[in-house]
């Protein structure tokens, strides 16, 4: 499974293989483009990534040849581009003090704007599940949008919080990066009642977070990754830390591995046991790593601040081999066990063949990668 990683100025590609590396592992660097301004989010749908530009709105990259990206065009929407999401042709962009602006993406080079949503501050990240947008409203915690009209979007509901930073959504519930306010767990079960749970404090601040599993991935200024549970949301925990080399700035996570953006590079974190993460390895960027995400065996990096750009690079042949899940280095039955208990209770590792769905044909990927071994 890949995903991509955006830093803020930049985007950079990645892409992993599926063989173990060790602590010395450097994912290759495949590509870069410069989209003018600072990536600050990035989303991929098919094979197009979408960056949240800052002063240059939404920038479109064609990334089918992951080493040769290319700037298929943009909206340069009024504000800051700071968030961005994509739910087919629609793309839905955080814009600062102008709210949220949704555009028709049916042609990337030429998209055209549908609506505008004020919000009730600075819109600063977006997710959107089916018809509903959750927006991380910076100083004023979370708003519930219908955008099932995309032409016509509406409130639901709202919540008050600290100051989101980014936001998560799982099953029924938001979880919010809320700065100096930690980890809030958000129950929007009732979209028009929006309810606070539970929270984390900590002691800097929560920049982003990710799922995984019943777990959330942390990054923060000054604590690393935490790999928070949250199996209970009423009462979060910390399982395990991350001790980052700089500033986490953002995370994502595919086959049991997190990628972390620190400072100027990019880092490979093993989760195969949350209490101890531990590095993989490590890849240098162009400046600092503000924005990660991963698609297929790519990972999109957003770096910027003093040069913009998006680097892309392949994380897979980074990750441990894939058929010693219990990581101690021998295949054999309990790796076997392992990934089945996980691909029945529908985790995320259990996505085997990586196509976003867990089916039988994951079962038949793994136990054919553990017949061979490694």
């Amino acid at each position: 499974m890949s995903r991509l990683s955006v830093m803020s100025g930049s985007v950079v590609i990645l892409a992993v293989a599926g063989a173990a590396c060790g602590q010395g592992c450097t994912p290759p660097l495949l590509g870069a483009v410069e989209p003018a301004d600072t990536p600050n989010r990035i989303v991929v749908e098919g094979g197009t990534a979408y960056a949240a530009a800052l002063l240059r709105g939404v920038v479109a990259v064609d990334i089918s040849d992951p080493m040769a990206p290319v700037v298929l065009g943009g909206f340069d929407t009024p504000g800051t581009a700071v968030g961005v999401a994509c739910d087919g042709t629609t793309v839905f962009v955080a814009n600062g003090s102008e709210g949220v602006y949704i555009l028709d993406a049916s042609d990337p080079g030429q998209m055209q704007l549908l609506s505008q949503f004020v919000t009730s501050a600075p819109a600063y990240d977006i997710k959107v599940v089916g018809s509903v947008a959750y927006v991380g409203v910076y100083t004023h915690g979370l708003q519930v949008v219908d955008v099932g009209d995309p032409t016509a979007p509406a409130l639901l509901g709202e919540i008050d919080t600290t100051g989101v930073y980014g936001l998560a959504v799982g099953e029924g519930l938001v979880y919010v990066a809320d700065g100096a306010g930690g980890l809030r767990v958000i129950d929007v079960s009732d979209p028009t009642d929006p309810v606070l749970v539970g929270s984390l404090a900590i002691q800097s601040r929560a920049w982003w977070v990710d799922l995984f599993g019943d777990r959330v991935l942390v990054a923060t200024d000054q604590e690393g990754l935490l790999v928070v549970d949250v199996s209970d949301p009423h009462a979060p925990f910390v399982e395990g830390v991350y001790q980052a080399t700089s500033v986490a700035f953002a995370v994502d996570a595919a086959r049991r591995v997190a990628l972390v953006g620190v400072g100027q590079t990019l880092e490979m974190v093993d989760l195969a046991d949350p209490a101890a993460p531990r590095r993989l390895g490590l890849a240098g960027t162009l400046d600092e790593s503000l924005a990660v995400t991963l698609a297929g065996d790519l990972c999109l990096v957003g770096v910027g601040i003093r040069d913009d750009a998006m680097q892309v690079f392949e994380f897979s042949g980074c990750v441990p081999c894939p058929a010693d899940f219990d990581r101690n280095s021998v295949v054999d039955t309990r790796d076997a066990v392992g990934f089945l208990h996980g691909w029945a209770q529908g985790e995320p590792w259990g996505d085997f063949d990586a196509d976003g769905a867990l089916t039988t044909a994951d079962v038949i990927a793994f136990l054919n990668a553990w017949s061979v071994g490694c």
